[in-house]
């Protein structure tokens, strides 16, 4: 249901800020960008009669970031159990700091990136919980996995959170930094449209794309208790700033405007 839910927040924009028409455009809701025509300052996609359009993606590996759309997360994920995205970030915002069951930095995820298999090799429930996932896809319209826990859940249980490298970008890192948990941010690619106001240290903690530094940088957080409570607070502003779905749907509507 991406292209729906992308659709469906276009639409939003172009209604709600009355963009006027533009010319055709290829709107990409892959996990990466896919441009192949090369241009220093913008991403095109050129069809087989050799007609070059503006290319739209929900991330980029080139800091195009002129040309980065909010993704179909802000509509929903409701095959992750994420039925609305206004409703789990407010959902997370009302947990309390720092009541967590364990004071873990936890993960669950899919075998997407192989760094992945690194983080999970750290497991051992007393730092990290960090779990691989197998989706049961018999029902493509929900997902399961016996080990699985919804974005509530992974708040409610551990006190530090990471987002990790996929196939090309990370579709929940906007709600993980709109949780009261220090997000851990590995090093990666594909970056989305609010990177440029994204700063390490301020909004979240680095992590090198090998994790060589997860356990030194998990040990100075903890040591560090104002660091914690700083990153925090940083965050919930940068959440309210840019990561809404007002938020979203207004850039939607500059980035359309743009190519009118």
């Amino acid at each position: 249901t991406r292209n729906d839910s992308t659709l469906r927040l276009i639409q939003n924009a172009i209604a709600r800020y009355g963009v006027k028409n533009f010319d055709w455009v290829v709107v990409n809701t892959g996990d990466f960008d896919r441009s192949n025509v090369p241009d220093a300052n913008h991403c095109w996609v050129q069809d087989d009669q050799g007609e070059a359009f503006p290319l739209l993606a929900y991330s980029t590996s080139t800091k195009q970031f002129g040309n980065t759309l909010p993704d179909f997360v802000f509509d929903h994920w409701k095959q992750t159990g994420l039925n609305d995205y206004e409703q789990t970030r407010g959902a997370l915002k009302r947990f309390d700091f720092p009541q967590a069951a364990t004071p873990c930095l936890g993960w669950r995820g899919a075998l997407t990136h192989p760094s992945r298999s690194i983080l999970v090799g750290l497991d051992d429930k007393v730092n990290f919980d960090c779990e691989l996932i197998r989706w049961d896809r018999s029902n493509p319209d929900q997902l399961t996995a016996s080990n699985f826990l919804s974005f509530e859940q992974q708040v409610a249980q551990w006190r530090y959170l990471i987002d990790m490298r996929g196939v090309g970008y990370s579709g929940r890192l906007k709600l993980l930094l709109s949780s009261p948990r220090v997000v851990f941010l590995q090093e990666r690619v594909y970056e989305e449209y609010f990177f440029p106001h994204l700063k390490a240290w301020v909004h979240y903690v680095p992590v090198k794309e090998d994790l060589s530094d997860l356990q030194p940088n998990l040990d100075l957080l903890r040591s560090r208790p104002g660091m914690e409570a700083e990153i925090l607070k940083n965050a919930a502003e940068f959440s309210q700033l840019y990561l809404t779905r007002d938020y979203a749907i207004f850039k939607m509507a500059k980035l359309f405007e743009s190519l009118g």
